[in-house]
């Protein structure tokens, strides 16, 4: 199996207001919300945080800040899972 990759235009790192960003203030960055590694994750929380992180990690490094709906939208999630998912991963 193959990673699925996406290109996706999310905020730049130093757009004035994050969720509400002019075209101007975007940047199209290629990330990985599946990888093959995730299927060895059983839980499905546990397997969601790991993607989360691989998403925040791809975007800042090509200069991006993903917003929660950006992360949902790339996830199949709802924004307050992917809101509770951050909270647990700023708590390790």
């Amino acid at each position: 199996a193959q990673p699925q990759r996406a290109r996706v235009c999310l905020p730049r790192l130093d757009s004035a207001v994050p969720g509400r960003t002019a075209a101007d203030q975007c940047i199209e960055i290629e990330w990985t919300p599946w990888e093959p590694a995730d299927a060895y994750v059983a839980d499905k929380v546990a397997r969601r945080q790991r993607q989360l992180a691989r998403l925040l990690a791809e975007a800042e490094a090509q200069g991006a800040r993903p917003t929660i709906a950006d992360l949902a939208a790339a996830l199949d999630s709802s924004q307050p899972t992917i809101k509770r998912d951050l909270a647990a991963l700023r708590r390790l």
